[in-house]
């Protein structure tokens, strides 16, 4: 199993995935994410759940019918209507008629914008296509109500696409902590009209490594501060403490990075 999302950000849209695969007797890293196209003309980014040979199969067919579209000339609708008919297909000629049907289903989120039009997220249910609105999140997976509630939380509407990063980085952490079939490393794409970025599985460690350092300082924050009984003084006295910690995180954080670089360079 594995969880998948979408973000829709005031400047852009996320798709993010970990990259656990779960059989019946064991558990590999294998992603279900693909970027498709990748030029300046089309960007399409697919994260999927549920039975992999059919989620290939439909990427498959759908991308084979891309592809016999001139690149500067697609536009969001065609891959919309081009994504349709590849549920369609494989859901009506390899899934139903199958007795083991449940067993074959999938589900995919799908990141896309093209160099005439502005991103889109979508997320497929069976043959049916559902477009996010304005500042929306989905999810998909077996970590999809934790992932749910924690985007419900730090209340994710209108954020930039830079900071829609880092709450993805961090859901996706704390669900992988507390879904047993979700784990492995995140992947991230950023795309915006006419780019696309990949945030490789490596460099989300540092990102995961400041929320496990960060996580027990914020706990404790929360409870020592809630007390009115303190004076001003007690209560300033934390905040200050609070701080100095989170600077010290921070250099130790910037230092190893340069160390990391320089090692690499």
């Amino acid at each position: 199993m594995t969880v998948a999302g979408g973000m829709v950000c005031a400047d852009g849209i996320l798709v993010y995935a970990d990259t656990e695969w779960t059989a019946s007797t064991m558990k590999i890293q294998r992603a279900k994410h693909w970027a498709l196209g990748g030029s300046k003309d089309v960007q399409c980014v697919i994260a999927g759940a549920g039975n992999e040979d059919s989620l290939r199969l439909a990427i498959q067919t759908f991308w084979t019918a891309m592809l016999q579209l001139d690149a500067d000339k697609i536009r969001t609708k065609d891959i919309y209507g081009g994504l349709e008919k590849a549920l369609e297909y494989v859901y009506t000629k390899h899934i139903y008629p199958d007795p083991n049907s449940a067993e074959k289903d999938f589900g995919m989120i799908v990141g896309m914008a093209t160099a005439n039009d502005e991103p889109m997220l979508l997320k497929t249910a069976g043959t049916g296509i559902i477009i996010s609105d304005s500042y929306e999140y989905v999810y998909m997976g077996s970590g999809t109500e934790m992932a749910m509630y924690l985007s419900s939380r730090l209340d994710v509407r209108g954020v930039p696409i830079d900071v829609g990063e880092l709450v993805a980085a961090f859901v996706l952490w704390e669900v992988k902590r507390h879904i047993q079939t979700c784990g492995g490393d995140t992947v991230i794409y950023k795309i915006k009209k006419g780019d696309i970025k990949y945030r490789a599985e490596g460099d989300i460690r540092d990102f995961e490594e400041h929320f496990s350092a960060i996580d027990r300082k914020v706990q404790r924050i929360r409870v020592r501060t809630a007390n009115l009984e303190q004076t001003d003084e007690e209560f300033d006295k934390k905040l200050a403490e609070f701080c100095d910690d989170l600077r010290a995180l921070r250099k130790a954080r910037l230092e190893k990075l340069r160390l990391e670089k320089d090692l690499t360079n």
